[in-house]
């Protein structure tokens, strides 16, 4: 289906009056503020909270709440490009308004004084065919101990439709009649075409109005009464792809967010419209991530890295460009600390069981490469960028050969990029993907060194902690690493057996 529409100026004049519709190159440079984008309706979803998360942490004993609230969007349009640029037309839903309902969940700190100011929306990944908090996971532990409000917001209709089958409360989620189906892709849903779960129409303005939510911080805001000082918006690998089209085509036009961390983004960007079949391609445009000077922050793993990909494009700092790459070697886009949190979450909240079946044993398992370090940075450095004008470094790239071959070292860890001790004091060989089927190509896997060559690198463990020690330190004065995760690497290898078991 093409959505390439007309916008009719009498009957969209209500839906989009503050949107522009079709924006010149000159016009997506203005500040333009959030000043029209519409509030959604929000009602808290009343019973115990469902703990959402797949963390296995009580955050209550933390600090933190959670909460969880259906959300009604507002005068919903559905969007399309007008040419091969990022140039976008608006025209309004025709089904009635208040049929578009998803859900969100809140968690924030308990005691409004420990709060930072800073909320962070992720639109979650359903790549497993449910809801998956896949940046909470990585990063909720530096997120509770800065004080940051955290909003997942379902953005597809693939993460509404398992909730009938909410195996710790049936009832939760009965009467609400969540949707976010366009016409075009209810109707080939009815036909039994499961692709029209994944219809990204109305996530758009869902994602705004979310956004604008927090950013007014009103009497229906989930956050009321406490100080809210800057909003940004993050998505990881599937939801990567949505982060690239709202960059480019949405904020020049609804301008809510103060920035943007985009985790494990392949080289493409998702359609605007329903697209059934998946012919969507993207032109250099439209792929190649611009946010006309709002800061944006792309953090890769080395199973992300695609040597010509347009997200390889350079770094910058401008009043109309504000960009930084940071390629993390060793990383993999599944790593151990994020696969058990999934499979405990969906088995909890679905009985579902996945099954991987990687190649893994004694010797070879899967990567505990902390990524979450990685993006726990990047959150850092953008809090940075954003409140006080100063620009994150500039990362150097993981080194590939002109075929586009991954460049390794003498222990067959990847060169170049932004290197954590984990690969500079190395204990393990770190490979970005695992044999197998289903999600075993994303999962990294590694190989920890023999005794003997653990030995003879590291004649003692304080030795080894003295150089973890260093390079951490290293990497917290350059900006790659944070002060509260740095603690916890040079903890880590002072506890550590060198026994070719260390991960």
């Amino acid at each position: 289906m093409t959505l390439r529409t007309r916008v009719v100026a009498a009957s969209a004049a209500v839906v989009v009056a503050s949107l522009s519709l079709t924006m010149a190159p000159s016009e997506a440079q203005q500040p333009r503020g959030a000043v029209g984008v519409p509030l959604p309706t929000v009602a808290i979803i009343k019973g115990k909270t469902p703990n959402a998360t797949a963390v296995q942490t009580n955050i209550g004993k933390l600090g933190y709440v959670e909460r969880e609230y259906a959300v009604t969007i507002t005068n919903p349009a559905t969007y399309a490009y007008t040419d091969s640029t990022t140039h976008v037309t608006a025209t309004p839903l025709s089904d009635p308004p208040g049929t578009y309902k998803s859900r969100i969940f809140v968690r924030l700190p308990t005691n409004p004084q420990k709060f930072n100011g800073r909320v962070i929306v992720e639109m979650l990944n359903t790549t497993a065919y449910a809801d998956m908090d896949i940046v909470w996971m990585q990063s909720h532990e530096y997120l509770m101990n800065q004080g940051y409000a955290y909003v997942g917001v379902t953005v597809q209709q693939t993460g509404l439709a398992p909730l009938s089958t909410f195996v710790r409360d049936p009832n939760r989620y009965a009467g609400l009649a969540l949707n976010l189906l366009t016409p075009a892709a209810k109707a080939d849903l009815a036909k039994y075409n499961l692709n029209a779960n994944r219809d990204p129409s109305v996530a758009w303005d869902l994602v705004s109005q979310v956004g604008q939510l927090f950013k007014t911080n009103g009497p229906t805001s989930p956050l009321h009464g406490y100080t809210i000082k800057h909003v940004y918006l993050t998505g990881q690998s599937q939801m990567a792809g949505y982060m690239v089209t709202y960059i480019n085509a949405i904020h020049p036009i609804a301008h809510v967010y103060d920035g943007f961390f985009v985790v494990s983004g392949g080289p493409y960007a998702k359609s605007l419209g329903y697209d059934p079949n998946n012919t969507f391609a993207p032109s250099p445009a439209q792929v190649t991530i611009n946010g006309g000077g709002t800061p944006v922050i792309l953090v890769q793993t080395e199973t992300d890295v695609h040597a010509k990909s347009a997200s390889r494009r350079p770094d910058s700092n401008t009043s109309t460009d504000r960009f930084r790459l940071w390629e993390y070697p060793g990383a993999a886009h599944l790593d151990g600390w994020t696969k058990r949190q999934i499979i405990y979450g969906l088995a909890r909240d679905y009985g579902a069981q996945i099954p991987l079946n990687c190649g893994w044993n004694k010797t070879r398992t899967i990567t505990e490469f902390p990524m979450r370090y990685g993006i726990d940075a990047a959150i850092a450095a953008l809090n940075t960028w954003v409140t006080r004008g100063v620009a994150p470094p500039s990362g150097p790239r993981i080194a590939t050969t002109a075929a586009g071959t991954i460049v390794r070292d003498s222990h067959r860890n990847a060169t170049g990029g932004v290197r954590l001790p984990n690969v500079q004091v190395p204990v393990a060989s770190f490979t970005p993907s695992s044999p197998g089927t289903l999600f075993c190509g994303l999962a990294g896997s590694e190989t920890p060194f023999t005794k003997a060559t653990l030995k003879k690198l590291y004649p003692t463990r304080a030795a080894y902690a003295a150089k973890v020690k260093a390079v951490a330190l290293t990497d917290v004065k350059r900006g790659f690493l944070t002060p509260f995760d740095a603690n916890q690497m040079i903890a880590a290898a002072k506890r550590a057996r060198l026994d070719g078991t260390d991960r």
